[in-house]
């Protein structure tokens, strides 16, 4: 099933209750917002525009029930007016990221959670986690899961010295905090298997988990 179905709607309600959206009455923003980095691109999506998903038969794209039984993803110039408009008023102003842009922005967070779950006990080695990402999420093989690559393929230094400087872009995203394990690993001068590998993690107390 799609995740366009009806998904819109919910994840918008989702975001009322934690008190984010913006009052549609008074314009005011939610009080739990604070400094969190966030676009009103998809409550303007449901509250003006009524693209909740495929039963509305639009939402990121538009769905024709004549091609391909409805559930064909069909462009959108509505849309794509809509993500013009906020990709021209965001600090990038309509400058296209490239695909390491992309890649930095998308997956060091990813990996930076990798380090928090670590941190929290939740995993008891790298490995764990770069299993989950390759038989339960489809990580590329041949890229070894999440952690191995950050390891092998960018380098942790990179990582780090690219998300002190998202985070210090967007201070209330936490995503874009570097975790303490990480800055370790950097300052100690190894990956995050060696470091696991060496048993250096024996000497660290969990930190309390925030699930």
């Amino acid at each position: 099933m799609s995740v366009t179905l009806t998904s819109f709607f919910f994840r918008y309600n989702i975001r009322r209750e934690k008190g984010i959206l913006r009052d549609p009455k008074t314009g005011q923003v939610g009080s739990n917002r604070k400094q969190m980095r966030y676009t009103e691109l998809a409550d303007e999506m449901v509250e003006k525009m009524g693209r909740v998903g495929q039963k509305a038969k639009k939402g990121w794209y538009n769905y024709d029930p004549k091609v391909g039984k409805g559930r064909k993803p069909l462009p959108s110039s509505e849309m794509q007016a809509l993500i013009d408009k906020y990709s021209m008023n965001s600090p990038q102003q309509g400058r296209k990221l490239d695909e390491g842009d992309i890649v930095n922005r998308v997956l060091f967070p990813l990996v930076n959670e990798g380090f928090k779950i670590l941190e929290e006990g939740i995993a008891s080695d790298p490995s764990d986690i770069d299993i989950i990402y390759l038989y339960g999420y489809g990580w590329p093989a041949w890229r070894g899961g999440p952690m191995f690559w950050a390891d092998n393929y960018v380098g942790l230094s990179k990582i780090l010295s690219e998300l002190d400087k998202f985070h210090s872009m967007h201070p209330g995203s936490e995503y874009f905090r570097p975790s303490k394990l990480l800055r370790k690993c950097v300052s100690m001068g190894m990956g995050v298997q060696e470091y696991y590998s060496n048993g250096y993690a024996k000497s660290q107390s969990p930190t309390k988990s925030k699930l």
